[in-house]
Order: C-alpha cells, then sequence, then structure tokens
C-alpha cells in the first residue's frame, strides 16, 4: 500500500529529526541496576535485595573512553541489601537470590551512603529504565548526579500515525495533534539483535544488566542518524524475545507482570471448581 508506506516512511524522517540528548551527554558515565524481591503478590510490589554499580571513564571532551567490549566495563559496586519489610517471595528463579543471600547484608540506607560515595555529583548515569532504580535508592539529580539517559530512548522506534489520523489531518478538522507513538525495546532484545549476546540465559544479574546497557550506550552513543536508524529498524524487523515473565507469568504466588492476574484468576477458577468437584464426588 503506497499510502502505508509513505506514513512508515514520514514516521522514519521525523525520528531522524528528532533530538538526540545523549551525544551532548559529559561525563563521567555510571550505570545502576537494581534487584528487587517480592514485599507483596502484586508486579509492583518489591522492594531493593541487590545494587550494582559500573562505569566508565571520559576523556577530556567528556565522550567516553573506547570501549572494545563489555570486558572493559569497571564493576565499581555489586552488593546485596537486607530487605527492612517482610519479604512475600525472593523470585529467585528470576533473581538468583535467596535468603542467605541477603540474611548478613547491609540494609538499603548503607548500600545507598556507599553508593553515593561511589558516584560523583556531575555523573552522568546510564541505563535501562534506570529512574526506577535511582527512585529505589532515593538518588534525586541535581543532588546525587547531574543527568540521566534513558538507554531504550536511544533505540525506540517511532511508528507511523494510523489511518485515521491521517484522515482527521487531512480534513484539518482542528483535532489536537495525538504524540507520537514509540516501541520500545527490552535491554535483552536490543543486546540480542545489536550485540550478538543473550544477557538473560539464566537469573537475571544486575552487574551484567547494568555493564550491557553502559557498553551500548558507549558503543552508539555518537553513531550517525543514518545508522542509528538502521540499528532501530532491525530492531523492529527481530522476531520477538520470549520474557521471563511470560514464560513463567507466577513465582509463589507473585504476579510478574500485568498479564499474570489474569492467569492467577483463571488457576483460581479451577482450583475452585476442582474442590468443588471433589466435595460432590465424596456425597
Amino acid at each position: 500500500d503506497p499510502l502505508k508506506a509513505s506514513l512508515v516512511s514520514d514516521a522514519a524522517l521525523l525520528q531522524d529529526a528528532e533530538d538526540r540528548p545523549w551525544q551532548r551527554s559529559v561525563g563521567p558515565y555510571f550505570g545502576i541496576d537494581v534487584e528487587c524481591v517480592a514485599n507483596g503478590t502484586g508486579h509492583l510490589h518489591r522492594t531493593p535485595a541487590r545494587v550494582a554499580v559500573v562505569s566508565v571513564p571520559s576523556g577530556p571532551d567528556g565522550r567516553p573512553a573506547q570501549t572494545e567490549s563489555v570486558d572493559d566495563i569497571a564493576i565499581v559496586l555489586d552488593e546485596y541489601v537486607r530487605p527492612d519489610v517482610a519479604v512475600t517471595s525472593y523470585l529467585t528463579e528470576l533473581t538468583g537470590i535467596t535468603e542467605a543471600c541477603c540474611r548478613n547484608a547491609r540494609s538499603l540506607g548503607g548500600v545507598v551512603s556507599t553508593v553515593r560515595r561511589c558516584i560523583p555529583k556531575d555523573a552522568t548515569v546510564v541505563g535501562q529504565s534506570v529512574k526506577h532504580d535511582l527512585e529505589w535508592l532515593g538518588l534525586h539529580q541535581g543532588e546525587d548526579y547531574k543527568e540521566v539517559i534513558e538507554i531504550s530512548d536511544m533505540f525506540r522506534q517511532r511508528l507511523p500515525i494510523t489511518m485515521s489520523q491521517h484522515e482527521a489531518a487531512q480534513h484539518n478538522d482542528g483535532s489536537p495533534v495525538p504524540p507520537p507513538r514509540h516501541r520500545v525495546f527490552s535491554l535483552r532484545h536490543t543486546c540480542q539483535y545489536l550485540l550478538g549476546s543473550d544477557i538473560q540465559t539464566d537469573v537475571h544479574c544486575p552487574v551484567r544488566d547494568a555493564s550491557y546497557a553502559l557498553f551500548l550506550f558507549c558503543k552508539y552513543r555518537d553513531v550517525p542518524v543514518g545508522m542509528l536508524r538502521a540499528c532501530r529498524d532491525a530492531l523492529h524487523r527481530a522476531p520477538k524475545l520470549l520474557s521471563f515473565s511470560a514464560r513463567i507469568p507466577v513465582i509463589e504466588g507473585v504476579s510478574l507482570g500485568k498479564d499474570s492476574y489474569r492467569i492467577k484468576h483463571s488457576a483460581r477458577f479451577v482450583w475452585a471448581w476442582w474442590l468443588k468437584w471433589k466435595h460432590n464426588q465424596r456425597q
């Protein structure tokens, strides 16, 4: 369809013209990732249980130092946290964390104090969904670090407007212009198809996730817009990887995603039906 092809081309050109703030960033650069355990049964009921900080130095011009591989990323901190709330599940199949890992660990406050000493106030923090990690640690922009670079923003794919939106724009009926839509890729998806590395073949590791996110930033920070578009197109065309929560939606009664609630509801229905059937068989 020529019209659809035109809308796709327009979306690509508009994304090419978007601001790329990561190219203006100045180091030193640090990556942060927090692994959490469950303190409730919902997919948002989480509390930090392991914190990782990695770094790469910057040159005189503020750009990151040359990194040939993820092994060039320095590990600054990797420490378990003793949760200060009751733990519903350590989600060991996902996190690799057990009760024994956290038993003799420091409190979150103690670990955060170390993180603040590791990261200078002029640091640029890089990561995938890193704002959530910073919120969990209670770190604030302008006080504990200078700025944040979100990796998913670098590689997200702008989607074309829909046919209905195109028709509304043609009629110029005064309707507000909808905000652009983007497809956001997981860190695993990006690493698999751009670096050829599956970073989550087993349990999640915050050191590995933080290191790969920072390496992606160093590798693609200054690439030309045409190359960045090619990377985004490749990620968009690549087969979607099955996430952990899609394979195992519930662990010890804890939902790992929004879709898990539907599965838990169905399981309760089946369990209630089975109990009723068993009761009727006894009569």
